[in-house]
């Protein structure tokens, strides 16, 4: 019952009303490398992400979720850790599971996220 309770009020905080798994998962379907078991968020989805401008559509549809002090999530620049931080808010609200694993690239770390469906 205490989870339920601790899970009720993040959602609360973060977001006015449930975030439709759908709207995630209809992006990582148009970015991300997709497996049998999930979605693979790393750099290279997030540079389709940007060429194909499909970021700004998204923060404006998340805007009305967010609460208004919350906003800034999704209005402040829009970097690779900003968009993890939204893909795991609307995973965790939505009891979806992801995984992290961080890789050592070029002498740069870089996480890469791994969204599981189904």
């Amino acid at each position: 019952m205490a989870i339920l309770y601790i899970k009720s009020i993040m959602l609360h905080q973060l977001f006015r009303k449930q975030v439709p798994i759908e709207l995630l998962m209809n992006l990582l379907d148009k970015i991300c490398l997709k497996t049998d078991k999930y979605y693979l968020v790393d750099a290279n989805a997030f540079k389709v992400l940007l060429y194909n401008n499909y970021h700004k559509e998204f923060c404006n549809t998340m805007l009305e979720y967010y609460h208004s002090s919350k906003a800034y999530y999704v209005t402040r620049d829009f970097t690779y850790k900003s968009f993890a931080t939204v893909i795991r808010q609307i995973c965790k609200s939505n009891d979806v599971m992801y995984g992290s694993k961080m890789k050592y690239e070029k002498s740069l770390y870089n996480i890469d996220y791994f969204v599981y469906f189904g």
